[in-house]
């Protein structure tokens, strides 16, 4: 595939690539507010609860050892 025609591809999809940029940038940013939100919560929970703390502490491991729920 020569430069112009890599260069013509792009600019014949800019609109369909602007349109998912923004899709992913909206999902990612849904997930990653979720996420802060949960942890936020449950740190709080955990700092004042040492029982919780060590029920928690112990799921978060088992969850990080499974590659694909750690990703």
């Amino acid at each position: 595939m020569s430069e112009s025609s890599l260069t013509d591809y792009f600019l014949e999809r800019l609109p369909e690539l602007i349109q998912r940029t923004y899709e992913h940038i909206f999902l990612t940013g849904i997930s990653t507010g979720i996420a802060a939100i949960l942890g936020i919560f449950f740190g709080i929970l955990t700092f004042r609860n040492s029982k919780l703390s060590s029920l928690l502490l112990a799921i978060v491991s088992i969850l990080q050892t499974i590659p694909s729920l750690a990703i």
